[in-house]
């Protein structure tokens, strides 16, 4: 089983020591940037999750 793209997985995941965010099918960087802030900024994950904006 493959993904809609190949090599996909150099793009999808966004790590830091806060926790993770792993976006899928058409990659939109942005999205793993700003979950990322949302928890640095002490956002709760379900929260982040929840955002309307992400």
């Amino acid at each position: 089983m493959t993904t809609r793209l190949p090599g996909v997985g150099a793009l999808c995941p966004f790590v830091s020591d806060r926790g993770a965010v792993a976006t899928q099918s058409l990659v939109n960087v942005e999205l793993g940037d700003r979950g990322l802030a949302y928890l640095e900024d002490g956002l709760a994950i379900d929260d982040v999750v929840r955002t309307s904006a992400f």
